[in-house]
């Protein structure tokens, strides 16, 4: 590996973030990969970048490190009240291989959510999430990463989340479930061709405690091959993963993350695997995931309520009470313009009502005084 390639790698590193492809659209809290059944407020937009590392040292007839990092940026928008669209890119990925140590840029992942969903009489509420996968990447068959097939790959994930606090769910104790399908369109990978394509199945269990501006979190993620790939494929198997996480808010607009990985499942490959393979696990047995987000609109939209400015001494719980307040502010006074309004023209019309009646009150006076023709 080359002096750039190295630089690019630590940089990498030490970018925040979570894996692309089990990222979700979460605002500035939430878990690192499960996603919350609760949508974006309208009109946020959240910027994050992202990143996560892992490496071994190998020691045959000399020693060798394997390195495993990834890191990518993603963009999610509130589209409507229960509509989000995230889009994420993978801009570096290793490969483990001798001629092209890494893929740059790697695949990119379209997602539409729709969430917020209040289910009556109990404190829960529900969303759907598609996922679209794109093959940007150069190489495949990547060691020490799950399996992605060259071919657009769709999934569908359902999300329920619970919440102590329905007027401000992310700010109590939450707990998230999540379950979903994975296809990965790859019926032709197969020798018969007709055996149709792999399948997963999708997990997620997760659990937040929030302070004043840390948060705690701890989830189990994992998948479950319905129908594994191929033979020679390294992302065959199924994995499931424990990782607590610390999120840290310093402001109303930003907060960073830190998580570890730990494996739960098994780690060594089959007697089919492959001979790349047994230098390593299946999958890390370990990683560590960094992350950073920005929500952009209330940095330029909230900086600023009403031409007074938000006190910088007020803690991330304050100005969030406080940047609600003026939004419910704003929308009594839309209110109460909106009542003026009606008012006025509820007079006018009633204006136009009595000099209806005087012009038919004195119409008649003036017809009978009229000859007949």
């Amino acid at each position: 590996m080359n002096v750039l390639s190295r630089i690019l790698l630590l940089l990498l590193a030490l970018l925040p973030g979570i894996n692309v492809c089990a990222s979700t659209i979460n605002g500035l809290s939430g878990p690192l990969f499960s996603a919350t059944a609760w949508n974006l407020q309208m009109m946020d937009l959240i910027i994050q970048t992202n990143s996560r590392f892992y490496f071994k040292n190998v020691y045959s007839d000399h020693a060798v490190t394997f390195w495993n990092v990834q890191g990518g940026v993603s963009a999610y928008y509130g589209l409507f009240e229960h509509l989000e669209v995230g889009f994420s890119q993978i801009l570096y990925q290793d490969t483990q291989k001798m001629e092209a140590g890494y893929n740059l840029p790697d695949d990119m992942v379209l997602k539409i959510k729709t969430g917020s969903y209040m289910i009556k009489n109990l404190p829960l509420e529900a969303g759907v999430m598609l996922s679209t996968r794109f093959p940007v990447a150069e190489h495949r068959n990547i060691a020490l990463e799950p399996y992605t097939a060259e071919r657009v790959e769709l999934s569908l994930l359902g999300m329920l989340s619970y919440s102590q606090s329905q007027v401000a769910p992310d700010q109590s104790f939450n707990m998230h479930l999540n379950l979903g399908y994975l296809d990965h369109n790859d019926s032709d990978y197969f020798p018969d061709g007709n055996s149709g394509s792999s399948k997963e199945f999708l997990y997620a269990l997760s659990a937040v405690l929030p302070s004043n501006q840390f948060q705690f979190a701890a989830e189990i993620v994992g998948d479950q091959f319905i129908k594994q790939p191929p033979k020679g494929y390294y992302g065959r198997y199924s994995y499931a993963y424990f990782t607590p996480t610390i999120s840290y808010q310093p402001s109303y607009w930003i907060s960073m993350m830190f998580g570890v990985d730990l494996r739960l499942s098994n780690g060594k490959p089959d007697e089919d695997a492959i001979s790349a393979a047994r230098a390593l696990p299946v999958y890390p047995a370990w990683r560590v995931n960094l992350g950073m987000k920005f929500n952009i609109r209330s940095r330029i939209a909230h900086r600023y309520a009403d031409g007074v400015e938000i006190d910088p001494n007020l803690n991330v719980k304050e100005k969030q009470l406080f940047e609600q307040i003026v939004d419910e502010q704003q929308q009594v006074e839309n209110a109460e313009q909106e009542l003026e309004r009606i008012r006025k023209e509820r007079e006018r019309m009633d204006d136009m009502l009595k000099r209806l009646r005087r012009v038919l009150d004195n119409n008649p006076k003036e017809n009978e005084n009229k000859p007949d023709n």
